[in-house]
């Protein structure tokens, strides 16, 4: 039913984040203070309006009473800014009073028509129960705690599609700290903040929250190229002092760590120059490539501890980090961690692909996405499925089960070690009343609290080169893909995105030659591929934009994937020039001695990688 509204009875009260709300001057004074406590916070607004609207800046709106007083209507006249992520339930918002970015739990019926309605500047009507939108408030805090507002009537059964939580970062170093400290926990997802707005050494606002909210609404390839952008302002010119960074191509994990882990976080925007030493290579581009690429195939290996494959047959291709990496490091696992949150961080700002992924999880964790039950599938499926019928048992068949409140993981040195999900639980007996928190224990233990110390150092060493807000605008897809770039080769993009010198300057893909070169490249395995691709750009990876936005230099200037024409009499090989995406392609006689020539390229000579050879 929809009530006429008489404006005049109402006084607008604007609010930092652009949100109006009229306070019914003729309420009784209980409601009046009700509305009132919205407005100043002491009462979450956004619980009430929009779960998914309220805090979107650029928003006017105004709250009628619906007759009861536990059931009301809210009109909103939406504006352009605001967040479109749904993920799971979860929408971010603007925080009332506030410029901070919250998630909010979505609970409403109406999920899906806010969109459409927005895009067409449409007002949109909203009925809430407060006391559903409250519970949904209170369960990520409340699981297990025996009672809700004193209540034990009002204890709260964990639902998997409800809790989720989110990591909040606490730094306690300083800018001048080379490696500042910091902490990093879990929290109730509606409980977490992000600042939405990023400011520049001086104050200055360099990004406010309209800006961010702009973005996220962009199709991928724009908001990649507005995320390139941004990093470019951030970025310090190459004459205001520059890093220069040399190590020893047989040494080089322990070379780059010493060097990088001596840097503050405020050099991490400056550039980076690479020199392998005992090599003649002039980094313009290919030489940092070829050390991004090292670097990442050192520390994602296996057999060097700090990483993992899932143990999901299905998700072999990911990995997460190994619990037992102290042990395997002699302790020194943190410092790696701190120094591949760095290495990540300055590869995505100087637009470089590592093409080792992680498990999702991880990339929410970046983003400060919440994690939730679901997400246990992807780091492992047999606990996934064996959580889930804990919580479809019977309640009075749980205690068959005969387990407690801990978990035993694997130790190199000491065996088996059992480890407690909260103080005491290895006496405290899973039964059907307390199934609930063990569940919720035992997910926060998998996706955070088993490599706790880990993921800490290394989302530190990540926003010690990427600011915080400067991500918000992605999903952990699309950041997944920034990082990664693309698994697959797209040949019709790979051939459009090539040019043609010397020999093959006139007749470009036509030439014989040309026409040999990319039916054997169609014909490789994605393997030989990546190492075609490698040889020639430095790295294994497509851009997430595809092969028109190769770079060569870490000023992210276009270098397209090139095929340079030479006599047959001058090379016997095809060589390469790293740093201009560069293959200089000799023009061989027939097809079948091209071929032998590349494999026996890939297969041989990519073992003795350097820059002595063009």
């Amino acid at each position: 039913m929809e009530h006429a509204i008489d404006k005049s009875q109402y006084v607008i009260i604007p609010s930092e984040a652009k949100l109006g709300i009229w306070v019914n001057e003729e309420d009784n004074e209980e409601d009046r203070d009700f509305e009132r406590s919205m407005i100043s916070g002491s009462v979450s607004f956004s619980s009430y309006i929009g779960v998914g609207l309220g805090r979107i800046p650029g928003i006017n709106g105004y709250v009628e009473w619906g007759g009861e007083f536990d059931e009301w209507t809210c009109q909103i006249a939406a504006k352009e800014a605001r967040m479109t992520f749904n993920k799971d339930g979860w929408t971010r918002t603007i925080r009332t009073g506030e410029t901070h970015f919250q998630w909010v739990r979505v609970e409403s019926e109406n999920i899906g028509l806010a969109p459409e309605a927005v895009n067409e500047k449409k007002s949109i009507k909203f009925r809430f129960k407060k006391n559903l939108v409250a519970s949904v408030r209170k369960i990520t805090g409340a699981v297990g705690s025996g009672a809700v507002n004193g209540k034990e009537s009002d204890k709260l059964k964990f639902n998997k599609d409800l809790v989720a939580y989110v990591r909040k970062i606490t730094r306690t170093g300083t800018e001048n700290d080379i490696v500042p400290k910091g902490t990093v926990t879990l929290i109730p997802a509606d409980e977490a903040t992000c600042p939405s707005f990023l400011e520049i050494k001086g104050g200055t606002t360099a990004l406010t929250y309209l800006d961010l909210c702009q973005a996220q609404k962009l199709p991928f390839e724009e908001k990649s190229d507005w995320f390139k952008n941004e990093c470019q302002r951030l970025r310090i010119e190459y004459y205001d002092g520059h890093i220069q960074i040399r190590v020893r191509r047989a040494n080089i994990l322990e070379d780059s760590m010493a060097a990088i882990m001596s840097l503050k976080p405020s050099e991490m925007h400056r550039i980076w120059k690479f020199t392998f030493l005992g090599e003649e290579g002039l980094d313009v581009g290919g030489v940092g490539k070829d050390w991004f690429f090292n670097i990442g195939k050192k520390l994602f290996d296996p057999n060097f501890g700090l990483w993992m494959t899932s143990k999901d047959t299905s998700n072999q291709s990911m990995m997460h980090i190994n619990p037992m990496s102290g042990e395997l490091q002699t302790g020194n696992d943190l410092i790696y961690f701190r120094f591949v949150g760095r290495i990540l961080g300055k590869a995505l700002f100087d637009n470089k692909v590592i093409p080792h992924h992680m498990v999702r999880h991880y990339y929410k964790h970046l983003l400060g996405w919440p994690v939730n039950f679901s997400d246990i599938e992807l780091v492992d499926s047999h606990l996934f499925k064996s959580l889930g019928q804990i919580l479809d048992l019977q309640k009075e068949e749980v205690e068959y089960l005969c387990t407690d409140f801990t978990v035993t993981e694997e130790t190199l040195t000491h065996g088996n070690k059992v480890i407690e999900l909260k103080p005491g639980g290895a006496d405290i007996d899973l039964t059907g009343d307390n199934r609930d928190e063990f569940v919720d224990l035992r997910m926060r233990h998998t996706l955070f609290k088993k490599t706790e110390q880990q993921m800490t150092e290394l989302m530190l060493g990540f926003f010690d080169v990427i600011p915080e807000q400067l991500v918000t605008v992605f999903d952990c897809q699309e950041l997944e893909l920034l990082m990664c770039g693309l698994s697959t080769f797209d040949m019709e993009d790979w051939m459009e995105n090539t040019q043609y010198m010397g020999l093959l300057y006139d007749d470009g893909p036509t030439h014989q030659c040309a026409v040999w070169f990319w039916e054997i490249v169609e014909s490789f395995t994605t393997e030989l591929k990546s190492r075609l691709l490698r040889f020639v750009t430095g790295t294994s990876g497509v851009p997430a934009g595809g092969f028109g936005d190769l770079n060569a230099d870490e000023q992210g200037r276009i270098s397209y994937f090139t095929l340079n024409g030479v006599s047959r009499t001058d090379k016997l090989y095809p060589t390469s020039y790293g740093c201009f995406n560069r293959l200089n392609l000799p023009l061989y006689d027939n097809k079948d001695e091209m071929l032998k020539m590349l494999l026996t390229l890939m297969c041989i000579l990519m073992e003795n990688v350097g820059f002595d050879m063009e």
